[in-house]
């Protein structure tokens, strides 16, 4: 219950600051959009970020890769470990999405430092939650809603990836007697 009112708070505040940072209210409306997809609704993007990168994604990162390395060797980088190999999946976007390709040098490398922040994030929730998917693929499907859209860039992309940066490096430095998790 109070992950769900802290995410309430977090979202006005994310909406607030957006009104105060451009004159506008933020409009969600466009988060039910994806690029060469079309409109599908905030629901059925959801959905769809949920079955694709949410499942695609988190059974083989966290529910493989990170269970493995976990098993193997307990450690607080294993999420980093993870993190890079996930980055290095994402090395083809650079070809041929124009997005990724518009980044630049320091948008690759603030990009990459996301992902790892994300990674970190995402096996916190993880190991915190006994090793659920679910949750995982939830989180990253929700992500992905916030900061793929095509309206999401001006703003809220770079805002939520923030958010998700500075949270890692709470998790970080919380002592890992406190965080119950090994990452």
């Amino acid at each position: 219950m109070g992950g769900c009112v802290f995410t309430a708070d977090f979202a006005g505040l994310i909406a607030g600051g957006a009104w105060l940072i451009t004159g506008r209210a933020l409009d969600l409306g466009g988060l039910g959009e994806v690029d060469g997809v079309g409109y599908l609704g905030v629901g059925g993007t959801a959905v769809f970020w949920l079955l694709t990168f949410g499942l695609g994604e988190e059974t083989g990162w966290r529910g493989f890769l990170l269970h493995h390395l976990d098993q193997l060797r307990p450690s607080r980088n294993n999420a980093l470990v993870v993190g890079l190999i996930w980055a290095g999946w994402h090395l083809p976007f650079f070809f041929y999405q124009e997005n990724f390709m518009a980044l630049g040098v320091l948008g690759v490398i603030g990009w990459v430092l996301g992902l790892l922040a994300g990674s970190v994030l995402l096996a916190w929730i993880y190991q915190g939650t006994g090793g659920s998917i679910l949750a995982v693929m939830v989180w990253h499907a929700l992500f992905n809603l916030g900061t793929a859209a095509p309206m999401s860039g001006e703003l809220l992309a770079p805002v939520l990836s923030m958010v998700v940066m500075v949270t890692a490096v709470i998790i970080r430095n919380t002592k890992q007697e406190q965080a119950n998790y090994v990452t």
